[in-house]
């Protein structure tokens, strides 16, 4: 499910300082995103023929039910797409909305113990990492750009000097932070989160429109690959952080947090101090 544009917009319109609530939206505001969001959904689109009402009444239940929690929101469209294309009826539907949690630390669970094997164990290490990189004297006081994270994510001891010298190509720059963000979306689940970054003219990339030039730049034409390139290397520049001070708090609960130094203990891979000081020479 490719719910990302539609996130980066409806973001843009929210102050950093509420990303977890919507209170400065309007209900119609959350309604847009709700329509926005599963109308690119063929299975959504199928029911919608033949139950009108019904497809109506669920995205009034879910724009109803938000309470202005933003990620609750993503978790019942989410979970209503999926329900869809597995041919879910209506009061299916309804039950799997009314059993996401209200409460924030309760959808917090949720999120982290819906993750299971590989990607449990990798978003552990995402998770340290980025807390390691809070760490003063490390050397992201101004934030964890992603091409860091990316880089710390993936470092080994046995990369030689000249590895970690190697500067990156043209289409390295727009593959590896565009592979970072769907591996951090995947992983994290909105938990962490990229900040948005905008052009330096003040306006916004159209991803859509970068993702089409793609199959150009790999054929190296010139100005797609120029284009998406630069597109990459502001998508690298990006900070990630907690989507919300309550989302830092659950995390780094001690409870919590010993599951997941444990989870990362069974890696057998790069601490993440080592590997952010890895990142920072890589970059």
């Amino acid at each position: 499910m490719r719910i990302e544009p539609a996130i980066y917009s409806f973001r843009r319109r929210v102050p950093t300082t509420a990303r977890l609530t919507l209170q400065y939206l309007t209900f119609d505001d959350i309604a847009l995103y709700v329509r926005q969001n599963l109308t690119q959904q063929p299975s959504f689109c199928d029911f919608t023929y033949g139950h009108q009402k019904q497809a109506t009444r669920l995205i009034h239940m879910i724009t109803s039910k938000a309470s202005g929690i933003f990620l609750w929101v993503v978790l019942a469209v989410q979970s209503l797409a999926k329900g869809l294309m597995d041919g879910d009826r209506v009061r299916d539907l309804e039950g799997q909305l009314n059993e996401i949690p209200s409460q924030s630390e309760d959808l917090f669970k949720k999120v982290l113990y819906g993750l299971k094997g590989r990607y449990f164990t990798d978003a552990a290490r995402l998770f340290r990492i980025y807390k390691a990189s809070q760490t003063q004297g490390i050397g992201f006081d101004r934030g964890l750009p992603l091409l860091a994270l990316d880089f710390a994510d993936e470092a080994k001891l046995e990369w030689t000097a000249q590895q970690l010298a190697m500067s990156l190509t043209a289409k390295e720059w727009y593959r590896r932070p565009t592979s970072m963000k769907h591996r951090l979306n995947s992983r994290c689940r909105g938990l962490i989160e990229i900040v948005p970054r905008k052009k330096k003219r003040g306006i916004p990339w159209n991803v859509k429109e970068v993702n089409q030039l793609v199959p150009r730049a790999n054929s190296s034409e010139t100005q797609a690959l120029k284009k998406s390139s630069a597109y990459g290397r502001d998508l690298a520049r990006t900070t990630v952080q907690y989507l919300h001070r309550t989302a830092k708090g659950y995390l780094e609960s001690p409870g919590v947090w010993e599951i997941i130094e444990n989870a990362a203990a069974t890696e057998g891979v790069v601490s993440p101090i080592i590997s952010l000081h890895v990142a920072n020479i890589r970059l």
